[in-house]
């Protein structure tokens, strides 16, 4: 499992400074890992994550709001999606070293 946020970094206190200089590498890369692993899930979370799904050709999408931003207010909110539940039977979320 790779969870990828495709801003690698950021300089201290500034929100987003440093995506003009990771965009286009995430793009490529995402386009790629796309590519290459065609039955691949998704995980989306946030406005500028769902913005990406340009860049995906192949998989299975779960989208929802940032887990940043959780309230009940919103039907996609990130407590809501279903996204842990329906991929249990593939990732060890709980860390059960019974489950592959």
């Amino acid at each position: 499992m790779l969870l990828l946020n495709t801003y690698l970094s950021v300089e201290a206190g500034i929100t987003g400074s440093h995506i003009p200089i990771w965009k286009g590498f995430s793009e490529k890369l995402l386009k790629f890992i796309s590519e290459e692993n065609r039955n691949i899930n998704w995980f989306l979370w946030g406005r500028m994550a769902e913005e990406k799904k340009q860049f995906i050709k192949y998989g299975k999408y779960y989208i929802s709001r940032h887990p940043m931003m959780c309230s009940e207010t919103y039907e996609d909110d990130f407590l809501r999606s279903s996204c842990f539940k329906d991929t249990m039977d593939i990732i060890n979320w709980k860390g059960n070293p019974d489950v592959i």
